[in-house]
């Protein structure tokens, strides 16, 4: 019986990464009728996104614990468990994923740095719960949601509101650090004129 429970741990270690990376890439920016139905969920039901949280900290502690019975590895566990703990909170987790959704140059940096730490370390459990945090990421409102949500009482159609979610929920996200690059450059562009027109 131990053995199968082995065998049971083992597998959902290697089919949770796998089963991760197979639902980002079938549904990701997928224009279908089941993902505009959960993105309009996600939009409109404050409730759907505390769900779609607690299945995705539901999933890392199920991942967590296969982990150490499997591999006994405590420490690593432990720190893969605080770094899942901000899915319990509701509005941590807007914040974190938002950030992320928002701007794509932070969420290429994290994957980066998970792919660095995850061979320089070799802790596998905490770089699975970073791309766990990034596969939720990809499929977590943008900010340019919460209109919706101001704003649902005018509108009178559904068919007023899946426009607006497939533009938002499926245009490129910002780079913060191109933004930031464009606002000094608009600044020099402004000082400079500035200095012309005192000359």
């Amino acid at each position: 019986m131990e053995q199968i429970f082995n065998l049971l741990f083992k597998g959902i270690i290697i089919l949770y990464p796998i089963v991760l990376g197979c639902g980002m890439i079938l549904s990701y920016k997928k224009d279908t009728p089941f993902m505009r139905l959960f993105y309009l969920r996600m939009s409109l039901i404050e409730s759907a996104k505390k769900f779609y949280a607690l299945i995705f900290f539901i999933m890392l502690l199920i991942y967590n614990y296969c982990c150490y019975e499997t591999y006994s590895n405590v420490k690593e566990v432990m720190v893969a468990a605080l770094l899942s703990v901000p899915f319990l909170s509701s509005r941590l987790t807007e914040k974190i994923l938002q950030r992320l959704t928002n701007y794509g140059d932070l969420m290429l940096s994290a994957l980066v740095f998970l792919m660095v730490f995850g061979l320089v370390s070799g802790m596998n459990i905490i770089v699975v719960t970073g791309l766990t945090y990034l596969v939720a990421a990809l499929f977590y409102p943008p900010s340019e949601m919460e209109w919706i949500r101001e704003e649902e009482q005018d509108l009178e159609d559904i068919d007023e509101i899946i426009p607006f979610i497939i533009e938002h929920y499926y245009v490129r996200p910002r780079l913060l650090l191109a933004d930031l690059l464009k606002h000094l450059a608009q600044n020099k562009t402004i000082k400079k004129e500035n200095d012309d027109k005192e000359k």
